[in-house]
């Protein structure tokens, strides 16, 4: 209901819905900005823009993801299990733990084909 502008009523609420899922993606539901207790402008500022490219990064890789790689499931009530930045945020997130563990797994192996590999088994420096 409104007395001003009813005819643009339902597309300026279609754009307020946008923008508070914007914001409970960037809070509870994703990044948890809230938790940072940041109280600089500034730094603000360039967290919010920092947060707004991760938001878009994430929406549009759980996009690509529905769309060719993994369909986001449908409850039985018809809803999606997650929403497209939720599928997109946690397949970056594992993407990103996971290389970084293949990174750190690679560095491991290059330590045999050192010419100190004996000396640091021996001090107990190598570790698998």
């Amino acid at each position: 209901m409104t007395n001003k502008q009813p005819h643009d009523a339902v597309e300026i609420y279609s754009r307020r819905q946008e923008i508070e899922t914007l914001f409970g993606c960037l809070k509870t539901r994703g990044f948890r900005f809230e938790d940072t207790h940041i109280t600089d402008q500034k730094r603000i500022k360039k967290l919010l823009v920092l947060l707004a490219v991760a938001f878009c990064w994430a929406y549009k890789t759980g996009e690509w993801r529905h769309k060719f790689i993994e369909p986001i499931k449908l409850k039985s009530h018809g809803r999606k299990e997650k929403s497209v930045f939720r599928h997109g945020l946690d397949f970056i997130r594992e993407t990103l733990i996971t290389t970084y563990k293949k990174i750190q797994n690679f560095g491991k192996c290059l330590i045999f084909i050192t010419p100190q590999y004996e000396d640091l088994c021996y001090a107990g420096r190598v570790s698998l």
